[in-house]
């Protein structure tokens, strides 16, 4: 009995993931338009209010901050790719931070340094990474499908 419990579950599981999927997929010109522009709108705002002014002056040094955003219409998410950088003399940091904005989820980030600390955090998901390229290479699928 419990194992016809559970296949019923994973039959479920995999009609109602299917079916957001189409839903996605699914979408008018106008719609993905809509939700399109929603997220980019979303992104504005969170920007606005965590990285504004986009350039500050620390302790450390200069920051400069950037995004990107992109409304992924196979995972029907928001993305925004969130671009650090710091220097000051001596000192080049750069921080990549992939996050669905409106689950405030990260997906990815990728940190690294001057000569002397290259490399300090590269991921995505459950991927590690050795390289801001690829980095980028594994970020792609979320920021452009």
């Amino acid at each position: 009995m419990k194992m016809q419990h559970n296949s019923s579950f994973a039959v479920a599981m995999a009609i109602l993931l299917s079916a957001g999927t189409y839903a996605a997929y699914g979408q008018t010109a106008s719609e993905r338009y809509t939700v399109q522009e929603r997220c980019g709108k979303r992104a504005e705002e969170v920007f606005k209010r965590d990285y504004s002014p986009n350039t500050q002056n620390t302790a450390e040094g200069q920051w400069t901050f950037s995004y990107e955003n992109h409304y992924n219409e196979r995972l029907n998410k928001c993305f925004v790719l969130y671009t650090g950088t710091l220097t000051s003399p001596g000192i080049f940091r750069t921080q990549l931070t992939l996050t669905d904005i409106n689950e405030n989820r990260e997906y990815g980030q990728y940190i690294a340094a001057t000569k002397a600390r290259p490399l300090v955090h590269c991921i995505v998901g459950e991927a590690r990474c050795s390289s801001e390229v690829e980095w980028r290479r594994l970020a792609k699928p979320f920021m452009e499908e």
